[in-house]
């Protein structure tokens, strides 16, 4: 029938007597070359494009898992099947164990009622643990309390990120660094310079004015002696960044680098000369010393004495030859600047690892446009730490950030300065839950509440009927005291009187008497856990006289 079904035809009946028998056995085959173009195998063509439509292809099970990893209605389901044998509801409400299970439109004000007092994680966790549940309420949880404003302006500030090592200069007196020690009680300042190649340290006692003519003054002395160098690093201090001491170091070719401001550590090498002279200036106050007697012979042993990094004296690296001091000395020394760059290195490595280690550090990933908290000064004991009006991040290089905020002022601080600033979502967004629930999912809600209600499919039939057997004990009031208990603080909670609970009651469906259930041990509390019963002895004293 199938070979006859291109060509249009009409059944007619006649009797075997009429009709030739076997007369289409005795039909001439027709040769292919005779064949027009077209005609060739045309019935057997159509045959097969019958055959291949009309049968339906068979499904895999790897189809199957593919397409349900992504479907809505299966991710919801399987959220639940973790804890389908804790699963239990009385009319509408449906519980965990003892906990309530919270409706999505409800999650947002559980969340803000939880945080009250504004608790940390892990407390507002175990707040909420105790009496709520929704599928990943933890990260809900979490992202509330980081959102919260309050608690972001008094957070701790970001961690530091790794240190950066500065590389060693290609030669002496190129890189230099400037900083101001003091006041002393005197009022005079120490104006200490240091080269970053050499470590040659020069420091110029200043009287009480630190302005920058006597800045230049100082530098033109160190210079003549010298020489210009190629760049000098300083902090922020009014008399760095005065157009007296920019025009003086445009002049002369030098690079001004200013470090971040409220972050000396990016000036390491000369707060650590600072700290090691002003431990001298100590001994010396505590000796009854003069300060610059002792400041002088301090420097006579540290530009002699090889240094602690690099191997060889300040002096030698400076000017290529060792000075001679009060010691006994016969040696002709010689530097290799191989060996000098390689300690240099190797020191510099372990103190990085040693101070990243210490202090926690770890790469941030803030970038340009994020909305971030600027660290402030406290004014007193109830100042926040951080700045309320959240500013802009416009910049990041390495540690240093510039941010601004709503006047359009840009400041420049370290990164341990800012923290990220985290903007609450909307009470829409945060109502939808972590699964991304959106329209389609209510419509899936909707099928789940049909199927709850009484449209319930063969696979659910085992998990309906352990919900009769609750629904029958409560109906026969054959309820342990544990769970009259769990049953009251649960009506207490979501229901006013006796009247809205009897109500209640009555709006569950009458089921079929089941299976009794399995009978119930009586759970005791430990013995750690009762109370304490203190027993006095009263011991009285008699005097016979």
């Amino acid at each position: 029938m199938l070979r006859m079904q291109p060509f249009k035809y009409v059944v007619k009946y006649i009797p075997g007597s009429q009709n030739i028998v076997d007369s289409l056995s005795r039909l001439l085959v027709v040769p292919k070359n005779e064949l027009k173009q077209g005609e060739i195998n045309q019935a057997e063509e159509y045959i097969r494009f019958v055959a291949s439509e009309s049968t339906p292809n068979a499904v895999k099970i790897e189809d199957v898992d593919k397409m349900s990893l992504n479907d809505k209605e299966l991710q919801n389901i399987r959220i639940y099947l973790t804890v389908k044998q804790e699963l239990s509801s009385i009319g509408h409400i449906v519980l965990r164990g003892t906990r309530l299970i919270i409706p999505t439109e409800l999650r947002n004000q559980i969340l803000k009622l939880g945080h009250e007092g504004h608790p940390g994680i892990v407390l507002m966790k175990q707040r909420l643990r105790s009496k709520v549940w929704w599928p990943n309420m933890d990260r809900s949880i979490e992202e509330y309390c980081k959102s919260c404003y309050g608690c972001q302006l008094v957070a701790n500030p970001e961690k530091p990120e790794p240190m950066i090592q500065t590389s060693l200069p290609s030669k002496p007196w190129e890189q230099i660094s400037a900083d101001f020690l003091g006041p002393l009680p005197s009022g005079e300042y120490l104006f200490t310079v240091v080269d970053y190649y050499s470590r040659w340290l020069e420091v110029t006692i200043m009287s009480k004015s630190t302005s920058a003519d006597r800045v230049i003054d100082a530098l033109d002395k160190m210079f003549t002696i010298h020489g210009l160098p190629i760049s000098i690093a300083t902090d922020n201090g009014p008399q760095f960044i005065s157009d007296t001491f920019k025009s003086y170091l445009v002049q002369n070719g030098i690079v001004h680098r200013r470090i971040t401001p409220l972050w000396p550590a990016a000036n390491g090498e000369i707060e650590r000369q600072n700290r090691s002279l002003l431990k001298r200036m100590r001994i010396a106050n505590a000796e009854k010393k003069n300060l610059s007697t002792e400041i002088q012979t301090y420097l006579k042993m540290y530009r002699s004495a090889p240094h602690c990094t690099t191997g060889v004296s300040p002096a030698e690296l400076l000017f290529n030859r060792t000075l001679r001091t009060k010691l006994p000395d016969i040696q002709i020394r010689s530097h290799d600047d191989t060996e000098v760059r390689d300690r240099d290195s190797h020191r510099k490595e372990k103190g990085k690892l040693y101070a990243d280690t210490r202090r926690n550090a770890t790469t941030n990933d803030l970038k340009a446009g994020d909305s971030v908290l600027v660290k402030q000064n406290r004014g007193n004991k109830l100042s926040t730490t951080f700045n309320p009006k959240p500013f802009t991040l416009l910049e990041k290089h390495g540690n240093s950030v510039v941010v601004q905020n709503d006047d359009g002022d840009t400041y420049k601080r370290n990164v341990t300065h800012i923290k990220r600033f985290i903007e609450r979502k909307s009470s829409e967004n945060q109502n939808v839950n972590s699964e991304n629930v959106n329209n389609e999912n209510q419509n899936v809600n909707s099928e789940n509440q049909n199927v709850n209600s009484g449209n319930v499919n063969s696979e659910n039939q085992n998990v309906y009927s352990e919900n009769q057997n609750v629904y029958s004990e409560i109906q026969n009031q054959n309820i342990s005291s544990e769970n009259q208990n769990v049953l009251k603080g649960n009506q207490n909670g979501g229901i006013n009187d006796k009247a809205q609970s009897n109500k209640l009651m009555k709006s569950v469906p009458s089921l079929e008497p089941s299976k009794p259930s399995r009978p119930t041990r009586d759970r005791k509390l430990p013995s750690r856990y009762k109370d304490f019963v203190e027993t006095i002895v009263y011991v009285g004293l008699y005097t016979v006289n």
